[in-house]
């Protein structure tokens, strides 16, 4: 955990850069916590021993709780590339003319 405390005259991209970060890591705590909150749904669910309300009503929560989960997973990762990134990209340009891009893709690994 990363206490930051922003003074007053701090320049405001600073301050949103860290605020980016945060929300990136909340969201990522609030995938966790979705996740495990419907493991103990469905583990409850498989068990068999509630009534067809309470049933019905577990299986909404665990459908919202997929939902939150996905959302804050693609929340705390929207700001990373995909590993196939350069793949993507080489492949999205190939078949336009090098004049158009103005030189040869290359990739380096390092």
């Amino acid at each position: 955990v990363y206490v930051v405390f922003d003074p007053p005259n701090r320049h405001h991209s600073k301050v949103a850069t860290i605020q980016r970060c945060g929300k990136r890591e909340k969201a990522r705590l609030d995938c966790y916590s979705a996740r495990f909150e419907a493991k103990l749904v469905a583990d409850e669910l498989s068990k068999g021993s509630t009534t067809n309300d309470e049933r019905l009503g577990m299986e909404k929560r665990l459908q919202e709780l997929h939902a939150k989960a996905k959302s804050s997973e693609n929340a705390c990762t929207s700001a990373l590339l995909k590993d196939t990134f350069t793949d993507d990209l080489k492949e999205s340009i190939r078949h336009l003319p090098e004049s158009i891009y103005g030189c040869q893709v290359t990739t380096t690994t390092g």
